[in-house]
């Protein structure tokens, strides 16, 4: 029994870290994220949108979130910003 939950728990350690992105890339989406949350907080009819944490300035907040996210849903992340931001612009 002890062996089983030392091996699931070992097991969902590796798949946690697999999941994980890089700090590099993190260390970039972090410095996009904030990018795209200054404009959107700057440009008035983008600034009503732009509320929660996806639109936060605050650049640990973004990487926080990356370093733990999988590659897929930081990425995904960002497109949802690109976007809200071409939309709001028009």
């Amino acid at each position: 029994m002890l062996k089983t939950v030392l091996a699931t728990a070992a097991l969902a350690a590796t798949v946690t870290a697999a999941s994980a992105a890089d700090p590099r890339f993190c260390a970039s989406y972090a410095t996009a994220a904030v990018r795209q949350a200054r404009l959107a907080h700057e440009v008035p009819s983008c600034a009503p949108g732009a509320i929660g944490t996806r639109w936060s300035l605050d650049y640990g907040v973004h990487y926080g979130w990356c370093i733990t996210a999988s590659f897929p849903a930081a990425e995904s992340e960002r497109d949802l910003r690109t976007r809200y931001l071409r939309s709001c612009r028009r």
